[in-house]
């Protein structure tokens, strides 16, 4: 797997999440980033970012993408489709910035991927009172397989407090499903929507990445 994508939401977290992104990127062998939503940039009156960035531009293929219109996680993921190709690859929010303590938490997504030839979501425990504002798993069995993601859930009808955050390890088929997307939450096209239509057909695992 050499290919990811980075929604970018927040254009004012722009030069500093793809940089932070990158850095940890690197290790998990990701040699080709597409950023949905951003442009080009230079630092301005930042030298040490701007020392990153050159750093970083010679040691893999950047594609920039805008979205357009702001139609939700589902339509921007399509966009990246004809740079993706028919590969595994990996779906990382700019807004979600992940610290690991060793292996870096992509890395830790790919080797369950590697190992059960699956489509991963990364998770992590939140509080039970919590539970309504993120995406919640709903386990199929106690190896981690996943049988459904119920978004915000009132906290009495949360299965689990482990929520969905921001990093994904997607097969190509997503494709298909987001081509034939109806729209959802918001009236946008979302990629847990298509996710769900895709766990009808492949597995997908939960990483409680750390």
């Amino acid at each position: 797997m050499e290919q990811g994508t980075w929604s970018q939401e927040y254009p004012a977290q722009m030069e500093q999440g793809q940089c932070f992104q990158w850095k940890y990127l690197k290790p998990s062998y990701i040699r080709g980033l597409t950023i949905l939503g951003g442009e080009p940039f230079e630092p301005r009156n930042q030298p040490v970012l701007l020392d990153l960035v050159k750093k970083i531009s010679s040691l893999a293929t950047f594609t920039y993408i805008r979205q357009g219109e702001p139609l939700g996680s589902g339509h921007a993921i399509k966009l990246a489709k004809n740079f993706v190709g028919d590969e595994p690859f990996a779906v990382m929010y700019g807004d979600d910035v992940m610290m690991e303590n060793n292996k870096p938490v992509l890395q830790q997504l790919i080797d369950i991927y590697e190992e059960k030839d699956c489509n991963v979501i990364g998770v992590q425990e939140v509080d039970h009172k919590l539970v309504y504002k993120y995406g919640i798993i709903d386990y199929a069995d106690n190896e981690g397989k996943i049988k459904r993601i119920i978004e915000k859930p009132k906290i009495e009808d949360a299965p689990s407090n482990h929520a969905g955050l921001g990093r994904y390890i997607v097969k190509p088929e997503i494709f298909d499903v987001l081509e034939n997307l109806s729209t959802g939450a918001g009236g946008e096209y979302q990629l847990t929507d298509a996710m769900e239509i895709l766990m009808n057909k492949q597995p997908f695992y939960a990483c409680k990445f750390t």
